[in-house]
């Protein structure tokens, strides 16, 4: 699996329209998929994976 399809599947799991750190994280991986750059693949890759935790966390609240 590539960086590109890592990131793809972590933001699948995302629920954008309920947490605000996830349109920064949608943004920085456009701004990743535009430039093409494994680096920031791999951030925007770390951040969606924290965030996607973050909402987990506060569903389960």
């Amino acid at each position: 699996m590539t960086l590109r399809e890592a990131a793809r599947e972590e933001l699948k799991k995302l629920p954008f329209e309920k947490a605000e750190v996830s349109r920064e994280v949608v943004q920085e991986y456009r701004k990743a998929m535009a430039e093409n750059q494994s680096k920031y693949l791999l951030e925007a890759r770390r951040k969606a994976s924290k965030a996607a935790e973050m909402s987990r966390q506060i569903v389960l609240a």
